[in-house]
């Protein structure tokens, strides 16, 4: 990496170049050349390589260089898509540097993941969720209480139980009461 950097532009040159290879130690090592590049282009560049298909070596150490290099790109909100990927590995590594940067007052990010169509970014996402307690995220975990996917809800209720707001009582109550089955 020190010395296609050291290169200066043909160095950048060959790193734009390596982005497209299929040799996951390749992808990573362009991907960390650009992101010390001063070409404001070329950050986008392993930005948009992350939102495709990879080889699996490549996932994550590639999202870990992004988000040391670019802590501006590699915000909350990107991560939370990440959850997303097409790829597990990708997924897995996204809610690792998640977990680090998440408060109560940004858990609307996940907003993306738990509406997904992929089970596996839910429940990525109700994990995360499962470490706070405020209103925001009690009302997220119960929007999931009724997942499609048994482990999703499952996790959603787990990560209710120890919860003590009143809210959750009067939320479920509501939500009981108001299936048709109960009041015919």
């Amino acid at each position: 990496v020190e010395r296609l950097v050291a290169l200066g532009e043909e160095g950048l040159i060959v790193a734009r170049v390596g982005l497209a290879s299929e040799e996951a130690a390749e992808i990573v090592a362009s991907g960390r050349v650009l992101l010390h590049s001063s070409n404001p282009l070329d950050p986008p560049r392993v930005e948009g390589l992350l939102e495709l298909p990879l080889p699996r070596e490549a996932a994550a150490p590639l999202l870990a260089a992004f988000v040391e290099q670019a802590p501006v790109r590699a915000t909350p909100a990107f991560l939370a898509r990440q959850l997303c990927h097409s790829q597990a590995p990708m997924r897995h590594a996204a809610q690792g540097h998640l977990r680090g940067m998440l408060t109560e007052e940004n858990v609307a990010v996940l907003d993306v993941a738990l509406q997904h169509d992929r089970s596996d970014a839910r429940f990525r996402a109700v994990e995360l969720l499962g470490g706070f307690e405020g209103p925001e995220t009690i009302s997220r975990l119960l929007d999931r209480i009724d997942d499609g996917t048994p482990k999703v809800a499952r996790l959603a209720i787990d990560a209710l139980a120890p919860l003590e707001d009143p809210i959750i009582d009067h939320e479920l109550l509501e939500q009981t009461f108001a299936e048709r089955w109960i009041l015919t």
